[in-house]
Parts: C-alpha cells; structure tokens; sequence
C-alpha cells in the first residue's frame, strides 16, 4: 500500500510542477493580451484565479493521501 501512496504522491507533484511551469507560460500571461474579458476582468487575471484553485485542489488530493497513509499505518 505503501508503494501505492508513494507513486500518486509523485504524480500530483509532477502535476503540481507542470501548472507551476504552465502559470509562466504564455498559455497563461499572453503578453499585452486583455481579451476575452468575463464580468469585466481580463484573461490574465482569470486565468490566475484558475491555476490558484488548481493548486488548491492538488494540495487537498496530496493531504487525503497522507491522511489514508497515517490511517492504515
């Protein structure tokens, strides 16, 4: 089990690396880019919002894998 928890603690950091290196990408900041607006707030700082929730969520699927880890230990 212990292998188990290993490898998709390793995963979810790799998934953690890729949207860290994906929120400095243009993906995310195109340069002088505004369009499209949602609710009048540009591009950039929805996608910012979206990669913070990302990391959030990857943050609360690495805590429930500790947790069953120090439950079944």
């Amino acid at each position: 089990m212990k292998i188990k928890n290993t490898t998709i603690i390793k995963i979810l950091d790799l998934l953690a690396l890729l949207v860290f290196i994906a929120s400095f990408s243009p993906l995310v900041l195109p340069p002088h880019q505004l369009d499209p607006k949602f609710l009048k707030i540009p591009y950039t700082m929805w996608m910012g919002f979206a990669v913070s929730v990302v990391f959030v969520l990857l943050a609360y699927a690495v805590s429930l894998v500790y947790k069953k880890q120090k439950d079944v230990d």
